[in-house]
Parts: structure tokens; sequence; C-alpha cells
């Protein structure tokens, strides 16, 4: 007779062989698929703790907290090569900084990556689901929906950004007195973009800034802060328990969603009108300044959708541009002599607004914005997630030229603000400031401000390039604080 233990012990004997037995396949096929492609095996970068990794993740906790995080990651790839494995908190991680491996994974290769399951997770309670954090069908539908809000047209209408820099300006102090511009950015680029996406602008620079913006402003500024760390945590994301950031969430979303209802309403009774007075309605809207989430309601009817969708752009418009012209005026207060270059060519304008021939021909303005954008990234470093078993084509071997296998489910860091400071790739004075090395500059992989292939930023430099001007041409005196800050 049979008893209860023995059925047990059998039942987990077969379960044992039965997973044992796919780890073995699984090896013996990934072995084959590494050998069918050339690759060679990968360094580990050293750590103390190579099972678990909890030192790798306490010591950029540390750098963080210090904020030298990107330098910290850099000089392990000076010290151990542009392609490397670390061990993070039991996950083998390969960290690159190549431009073949680049290439790869944004370009040729794109299919075999994605954000990943993680990325979205982490996002959602904020963002949404939008073109930041989707994947296939869905990230396809998103970006089909976001680029025609950078026509050539759209990034070229001055009449906006003249408004809010001119509050911007009078915020400013003029005792000479100290103040952190970035802050300012920050109020300026929402401004913007909230004009842009809702048709409706926070207008947080003026004076008489309702309470209910000012909610709207530090709740957005502090969800977006933990939105970041998270990010950076990964997987131990979860060990994140903040009730704020759920506060913070939903007093954002609160100040949105009556937008969004507007809109819906806007597009349902255009639908219902009459054939004259659907055409006059047309008529009046064309006059009117575009509007992206009046052009949104248009594909996307459910409410959630399209909340998603416009707070993936409005944390883009938002923050990339904001950190842009932090950097470029941070470094233009040590750099009178570009400044004076810069002043020339804008004095050119003679006090018009400039057209978008105007902007892309300022030869030195462009030189000193992909400058910016080289030394100050604002996405210095990045991810994805293979979703196959794939391979990258270099940083294996013993000189790191041969190929690496990649297996499904394995994470890829990318640092794009190392890769921009590589001396082999940018010269001797790779760490230094020199708008005019842009003038025979011709980087392809070794320059990635903007991400690269299908996910390349749609408004690439055309974005940029007038929020930078409209503020150099009303701040041109500048210095930095005593203590360099």
């Amino acid at each position: 007779m049979v008893t209860g233990n023995e059925i047990l012990w059998t039942l987990s004997a077969i379960v044992v062989t039965y997973f044992l037995a796919i780890t073995i396949v699984s090896s013996l096929r990934a072995r084959q698929f590494a050998r069918s492609h050339g690759c060679q095996k990968l360094k580990n970068a050293p750590q103390k703790d190579p099972i678990f990794g909890v030192d790798v993740f306490l010591d950029g906790e540390k750098a963080m907290r210090e904020k030298r995080f990107l330098p910290y990651l850099a000089k392990h790839f000076e010290e151990h090569g542009s392609t490397f494995k670390w061990n993070l908190m039991g996950d083998d991680l390969i960290f690159t900084n190549e431009p073949k491996n680049l290439q790869a994974i944004l370009a040729t290769k794109f299919s075999d990556f994605e954000l990943g399951k993680t990325r979205q997770q982490v996002t959602k309670p904020f963002w949404g689901i939008g073109i930041f954090n989707t994947d296939g069908p869905m990230w396809v539908h998103s970006r089909a929906l976001v680029r025609p809000n950078f026509s050539r047209d759209l990034v070229s209408d001055t009449s906006t950004y003249n408004t809010h820099v001119s509050n911007l300006i009078n915020q400013l102090p003029s005792d000479g007195s100290t103040f952190d511009i970035q802050d300012y950015f920050f109020s300026l680029t929402l401004d913007t973009a909230t004009e842009h996406l809702f048709g409706k602008s926070t207008n947080c620079l003026r004076s008489d800034t309702s309470d209910d913006v000012k909610r709207f402003v530090d709740a957005f500024a502090y969800a977006q802060r933990t939105v970041v760390r998270r990010i950076r945590m990964g997987k131990l994301a979860f060990l994140d328990r903040d009730p704020k950031f759920s506060e913070a969430c939903a007093c954002a979303h609160r100040y949105v969603e009556p937008l969004i209802r507007g809109a819906i309403l806007r597009r349902q009774l255009s639908l219902e009108a009459t054939e004259s007075k659907k055409s006059a309605h047309e008529t009046q809207l064309a006059k009117e300044r575009y509007c992206f989430l009046d052009e949104v309601v248009k594909e996307v009817s459910d409410p959630e959708q399209i909340q998603g969708q416009v707070m993936n752009i409005l944390v883009a418009g938002r923050d990339t541009t904001a950190c842009l012209l932090s950097s470029l005026f941070f470094t233009l207060s040590r750099r009178s002599d570009v400044m004076a270059r810069l002043r020339e060519e804008i004095a050119e304008l003679s006090g018009r607004d400039p057209t978008y021939e105007d902007i892309k021909g300022m030869r030195y303005l462009n030189w000193a914005i992909k400058e910016t954008l080289r030394l100050y990234t604002v996405v210095p470093m990045n991810t994805r997630v293979a979703n196959k078993d794939t391979y990258l084509p270099s940083g294996g071997g013993f000189d790191g030229r041969s190929p690496v296998y990649v297996r499904k489910g394995q994470m890829i860091v990318y640092q794009a603000y190392s890769l921009h400071r590589r001396t082999d790739l940018w010269g001797s004075d790779a760490n230094d400031f020199r708008p005019e090395r842009w003038q025979d500059a011709r980087p392809s992989f070794e320059y990635l401000p903007f991400n690269a292939g299908p996910r390349i930023c749609p408004g690439e430099y055309s974005v940029w390039r007038l929020p930078c001007l409209r503020c150099l041409s009303q701040c041109f005196y500048l210095s930095l604080s005593q203590d360099g800050s």
C-alpha cells in the first residue's frame, strides 16, 4: 500500500526532475545559439559580492546620494572597457557604451529588445500608458499619435515662447541676487508644454497663478522625482513605499481630467453637428492654435488612454527641455566667449521673430546646443530588455571584439554620458565644451542625445532650438554664484 508520504516524495521528485530538465535543455540551447553566432565570454567587472550583487547596489546608491552617479559609472567603463557584466541584486546586467552594440540595440536588432514590463509597472501610476512605456503595437499607435506634434509649423511657433519667456524674465531677480535658474526653466517648460498639449497653459510663471495650478506643479514635480527614482531601482522598486507618491499622482491627474473631458465634449459636438455647422466649426478650429489633446481625442475615446498619451508627452516636454536650458546657461555663464558669439548671431535677426529657416541656419547656436547635449545629455543612461535570445556584436573574448550572448529577459544598461566623453571617439578634449568641433564632426552611434533607430525622438533638435533661442535673446548676462553652483 502506498503511503501519503511516498506519493508526496514521488511528486516532488517529478517536479524537480522536470525543472532540472528544462534548465539543462535551456542551457544547451543557449550554448548552441552562442556558438552558432561566434559569441565569446563577456568580462565580469570585479565585485565583492558576485552572488547577490549587494555591493554594486549599495555603491550605486551611495553615488546617487552624493550626486556623482554618472561619473561613478563612467569610471567603471574606463576601468573595465566599453562592455562588461555586473551582478546587481541577483541579476546579471550588461553595461555598454560601445557604438556597435548601441546600433544593434536601437536599430539593426531593434525587434530583439524592448523597454520591458518593469518600466511600465513603475511609471504607470503617474504616466499612465503611452509612448515612453509601451512596446509593440501599442507603442506604434502612440508614435503615430505623437508625430504630428513636431511638424515644421508647430516647432517654429514663436508666439507661445515669446509670452512665456517674457513671464520668466519678469520673475527673475533684478537686484543681482543669486537664484537657481533651473527652477524657472522647469516652470517655463511646463507653461509652454501645457499650452501646446492642452490648449491652456498652467501659467505658473505669472504672479496671479491659481492655487490649483500651484498644487498641480508641486504634485507633478514630486511624482516625477519618485518615478525616476523607481526606474533606477528597477525590480526593487516595490521596496519604495511612499504614500505621498500616490497622493501626488492623484492630484496631478485631477488637474488634467477636466481638460480631457472638455476635449471629448468638443469632439462629440463636432461629430453631432449638421454638415453646414460642421464645416463652420471645423473652419473655426483651423483658425485656433493647435492642441495635441484635441487631436488625440479624434483617434482615442477612452479617457484613461487619452490621459496616458498626454501625460507621457507632458513629462518629456517639461523635463528634457528644462534640463537642456539649464545645462546650456550653466555652461554659458562660465564661457563668455561662447556667449559673445551667440549674441552676435542672434543680433543678425534685428529683433524680429525668427522663421524656421532662420533657426535652422543659425550655425553657432546649433553647434552650442549639440555640444551641450553631448556633455550634458538630457537622458544620460537608459535600458533595454531582450525579448528573445540574441547577441551583441562586440564585448566578448579576451580583446572584447567578439559577439556577446544575451539571454531572453536579460537587461542591458547603456550610458550616453560616458559614450559622449570617450577620448578615443571624441579626441583628447572630449571633456571640454567646444562648439566648434561640430564644424567637422559627423558622428553616428557615437552620439545619442535623442536615442536612435525607430525610437528616436521625433522632434530631435527642432523642438529645442526655439526655446533656447528665445531664452538667449533675453537673458544675455548671467554669472555663476560664488560657490560655482
